[in-house]
């Protein structure tokens, strides 16, 4: 009876290895999580790059048009548009490592979007700090109009915060489908080794 258990484990085995071997022949590109969740972060990307690049270009006529010919206007369309310029490289990076499955990458571009969602942060709540003495100093006037300019500052800052805030939104889904991604690419390397 015992010589009889052995030729069976046997056969386990190598029902086993068979199937090991199919395993080891699976690629990043043919499991439908990986392909699904890559697709989706590529298109997120692709419209935040694109976003970004129309953002540069209404802020240079913004600013030309706001601001012709003030100094602090010059200094300001400067810094805007070397962050946006950082921006338009950062979602690039980040769609290239994306496309190519790029595991080192893909954590490189995960850490630099919360070192950005951090950043972001402390934008937000200092503009919330900014907005909030604005208001109070709108409110405390008795009976006469507010005038254009303030309100045109306020709407302003209020219309900056709400595209922050849809900023921080949208990175917290690229962390997290950049983790999923690393994750199954992960996985998937050590199923395939």
């Amino acid at each position: 009876m015992e010589l009889h258990d052995e030729p069976k484990s046997e056969k386990m085995v190598m029902i086993d290895n068979a199937s090991v071997s199919v395993v080891k022949s699976l690629s990043a590109t043919n499991d439908s999580k990986i392909r699904r969740i890559r697709k989706n972060l590529l298109i997120i990307l692709s419209i935040c790059l694109g976003l970004t690049g129309m953002i540069l270009i209404t802020t240079y006529f913004f600013q030309t048009a706001v601001f012709p010919d003030s100094k602090y206007g010059y200094l300001y369309l400067v810094v805007l548009i070397g962050v946006i310029l950082i921006l338009i490289v950062f979602y690039s990076f980040g769609i290239f490592v994306t496309s190519r499955y790029h595991h080192t990458g893909l954590r490189v571009f995960a850490w630099l979007n919360i070192i950005y969602l951090i950043i972001l942060g402390i934008t937000l709540i200092g503009l919330f700090l900014l907005l909030i003495p604005q208001i109070i100093h709108v409110n405390n006037r008795k009976g006469g109009p507010i005038g254009l300019a303030s309100a045109f500052a306020i709407a302003m800052l209020l219309l900056f915060i709400i595209i922050c805030l849809t900023a921080f939104i949208i990175t917290v889904f690229i962390v997290k489908f950049v983790f999923k991604l690393v994750r199954l690419i992960a996985n998937n390397k050590c199923l395939t080794t």
